[in-house]
């Protein structure tokens, strides 16, 4: 046995040995615990606030989805008698709007629109007011009752609809779906048109429906 062999097999040799690939074995699982977080790093932006931006947009994104879901909820409660609206008697209004109102309703079968206000369940005008009660009741008279009983009537018509509302001037761009028997507005709408011309009020009457069409389908899915 040579001198080179006594000293690889001597025990300081071996013990040298078995500390050097435990020193390797460390170096390497850091290295590879480093690569991991280097890695993580560079998804994440630099500190990890790319992740943060993402997760409070994720946590914004949430919030608001379920705003929406409770706004939804709260319009579609709010009136359910509009879901059961078929026939619209429309009133005049202002450029004549109410001749494309009546194309565009019929047309995408939002409603259907009638000549007869007694086969209607709603009006449809662009004004309230004292001028509106008048020709409400112009459409629809009250019915006659003995002279003992009409006291009465109108104390309980005072009691329960209260005094007409004042004015009566048309905004040009508003639209009031009344139920043609409580004298009380279903749905409103705000559209002014640009101008007189066919277009615009064509554009502005296509905007009414679709908003009637769309509130209407939501109050009967809730």
């Amino acid at each position: 046995m040579t001198v080179i062999d006594c000293c690889l097999h001597s025990p300081l040799h071996q013990n040298t040995c078995c500390l050097g690939r435990r020193r390797r074995k460390r170096l390497r699982h850091g290295n590879e615990r480093l690569e991991a977080k280097l890695s993580q790093v560079s998804r994440c932006g630099a500190g990890g606030s790319a992740c943060q931006r993402v997760e409070r947009i994720i946590d914004l994104m949430k919030v608001f989805c379920l705003l929406a879901t409770l706004c939804f909820s709260v319009a579609g409660a709010s009136n359910p008698q509009l879901a059961e609206i078929k026939t619209v008697y429309i009133l005049p209004m202002t450029y004549s709007l109410d001749q494309f109102l009546a194309i565009r309703l019929t047309k995408g079968g939002v409603v259907q629109v009638v000549t007869d206000p007694k086969l209607a369940d709603a009006i449809l005008s662009d004004h309230i007011g004292s001028s509106l009660e008048e020709k409400l009741k112009s459409l629809y008279p009250p019915e006659k009752v003995k002279d003992a009983d009409k006291d009465k009537d109108k104390d309980k018509d005072a009691s329960s609809f209260g005094a007409p509302m004042a004015g009566g001037t048309r905004s040009k761009g508003a639209v009031f779906l009344l139920d043609h028997k409580t004298h009380n507005v279903l749905w409103s709408d705000y559209v002014r048109p640009k101008s007189a011309q066919p277009e615009d009020l064509n554009r502005a009457a296509d905007k009414i429906a679709g908003q009637l069409e769309k509130d209407k389908r939501v109050k009967k899915e809730k």
